[in-house]
This record gives structure tokens, sequence and C-alpha cells, in this order.
């Protein structure tokens, strides 16, 4: 008999808990702003007895050049129940973005957050919300919260460049923009240029995806991310190759993690100045269904340091500061004809110290 009670007493709590939950929860994200409804639901509209989440960032027009959604979690008012998410964006009353039903990751215990992919109008005011969801039920939404799209610009020292709506404020060759993903590389000849006044202090950063493992084992080459140096000699193979002013990250085509570094600042060959080069494992296992990749690429007159997703996986000291003339930064290696093909590039940033 008390067995029986006591089932009878956690059968109600989960159906308390529930307004009126029928199927499994959704294996993969819907395309769709509306989740099935059912009867019982509150005023608002809501299916699930839970709180609603309360946005974190970004918040009161805020102007965040990666957008992630943060926002606190929301709890059963009844009992503890896994609990997935729906993020939605809207410009004034149309919904331009929605996440469909995502998992519970987030900042620690007690926030979640998503990082939408989607093409905004930059400048442009927003607001965002977001609620739990479990099952076929769905909580009452979040309060919304407003920000300001990733504006872009390029003044000839600094740079910002989302390669989101299909445009560049550097100079194309080839390749193609995929909207709301960025800016693909086709061929191993495609890539974007940014020329900016001489900088031996500055950060460059930005998101890629799109390419796998030993993306140049058909090309027979080392491809690459990234090259910084003397513009005047891109468009020649052998001034280029030559030129004292370098710098390129390439992944390796005959290593699963592999990544190689070049950096010369004022002269060629090993030394300082010289060539500072690195060969090695890049931290991380290279895959086409890998978020896109944070690179950080960081310099000062005394040296620099490489990071991707957070991780250092070089640094290195300059004798000698890293001041290359015309300098031009370029997504892939055009000028070998060693760009990363498949590489999609987004959130480019030039930051002056």
């Amino acid at each position: 008999m008390a067995r029986r009670v006591l089932l009878c007493t956690v059968a109600a709590a989960f159906a308390t808990a529930m307004a009126c939950g029928k199927s499994s929860a959704p294996t993969s994200p819907s395309t769709s702003s509306a989740l099935p409804s059912d009867t019982g639901a509150a005023p608002d509209g809501s299916t699930l007895k839970v709180t609603a989440p309360a946005p974190v960032s970004p918040v009161n027009g805020e102007q965040p050049s990666n957008l992630v959604l943060v926002a606190t979690k929301a709890t059963g008012k009844f009992t503890a129940i896994p609990l997935s998410y729906q993020f939605q964006i809207r410009s004034g009353s149309n919904v331009v973005f929605d996440s469909g039903v995502v998992g519970g990751g987030g900042n620690g215990p007690d926030q979640v957050q998503y990082s939408p992919v989607v093409a905004l109008t930059p400048d442009g005011t927003y607001t965002w919300r977001a609620r739990a969801v479990f099952q076929d039920a769905a909580g009452p939404w979040s309060a919304d919260a407003t920000f300001k799209a990733i504006a872009k610009f390029n003044n000839g020292r600094e740079f910002l460049d989302p390669l989101l709506d299909g445009s560049t404020v550097g100079i194309q060759h080839g390749g193609q923009f995929i909207p709301g993903r960025g800016y693909q590389l086709l061929t191993p000849q495609d890539g974007i240029d940014y020329h900016v006044d001489t900088c031996s202090n500055c950060t460059l950063e930005f998101d890629v995806a799109g390419f796998g493992k030993r993306v140049g084992e058909d090309y027979g080459a080392d491809l690459k991310w990234i090259t910084m140096g003397d513009g005047t000699t891109f468009p020649s193979f052998g001034a280029f190759r030559d030129h004292p002013w370098k710098m390129t990250i390439e992944q390796r085509a005959d290593q699963d993690q592999g990544i190689k570094l070049v950096w010369r600042n004022g002269d060629a060959g090993e030394g300082d100045p010289g060539d500072h080069t690195f060969k090695g494992d890049g931290l991380t296992q290279w895959s086409d269904s890998h978020p896109p990749y944070h690179f950080v690429i960081d310099w000062n007159p005394g040296g620099f340091a490489v990071s991707i997703d957070g991780r250092t996986f070089v640094s290195d000291g300059f004798a000698r500061p890293y001041a290359p003339p015309n300098h031009t930064i370029s997504l892939g290696c055009w000028p070998r004809g060693e760009s990363l093909v498949s590489a999609i590039f987004s959130n480019v940033k030039l930051t002056r110290h």
C-alpha cells in the first residue's frame, strides 16, 4: 500500500509540472516559430508550469561584436524537469529568426545561451526573447531585450566586416557569399583583401567554419586561412613568396589536427629578424560540422600570440616590430593559390591598440 501511495504522489507531481505534454522532445531544431499548443493554456499562452527566463545579454540596446543570446534558465514551479529552449529575434513585430527547440547549455548552471546565425541589417535595432520547452509544451516568454546589430566599416586603420549580408568592406577575389553564414572560399585563388595603414600593435580576429580535416590533400598543399604582408607584392607569386614581411596561418594537409604558421618580420630565413615558424597541433579536431572556430591573432612590437577558441597554440617574441609597408590582410591566400577551399568566414575584425 505504501508503494502505491508513493507512485501516485510522483505521478501527480509530474502531471502538475506539465500542462498536457504528449510527445517526446524534438531531436533537431525546428524552423517553425510556433510550437504545438494544447488545452489548459495560461493567459499568456504558455502550457508549461515553469518560470520565464530573463535576458542577460545583449540588453538595453547593446551592440555586441559577436551575437550570443544569454538568458537565465527557467525552473519548474513544482518539480525539476529537463528543459530545452527556444529563441526568437524580431524586427518590430516580425520574427526574423527562430531557433526552434535547442539544448539548454550555457554559461554555468544558471544560464542558457545560443549563437544565432542570421543576416541582420548593420546598425539595425532588434529585440530578442527566450522561453523554456519540454515535449510539446512551452513556458512563458521572457521579457523583450533590445540590441543593435553589428555595424561594418573600414576606415583604413581598423575594420569590422560581418560578411553576413552578402557584402564586404574589403576587396573581393572570387568566392561566394552565403546569406546569414558569411563569405566562402570556392577555389584556392579566392580571397578578400583589407588594405590598412601599417600596424605593429593590433588584434585580428575572425570566425571560420565549413571545412574538414586535411583539405589540402587533394591540392597537394597546406591551404591557408589568413595571409598578411606587403600588398604590393601580392599580384606576383615570386615577389610575395620572397618579400621580407609576411604572415600565413595554414591547415596542414598531412595531419588531422595539424596547423602551421610562418611569421616573417623584416627578413627571410630563420632568426630574428627573420621567420618565426611553427608546425604542430592546432589543439582541435577539424570538422566541417563544428560551430565557427574563433581565431584571434594578436601582435605588438615585442611579439605575437595566436589562439583558436580561446586556447593559445603558438606565441613568440620579436626583436623587431612587425610593420609591413602597404599593410594588407587577406582571407585565404590567393597570391599563392593556396586559399583553404570551402572555408566560410564571418565577423572579421581588426583593432589597434
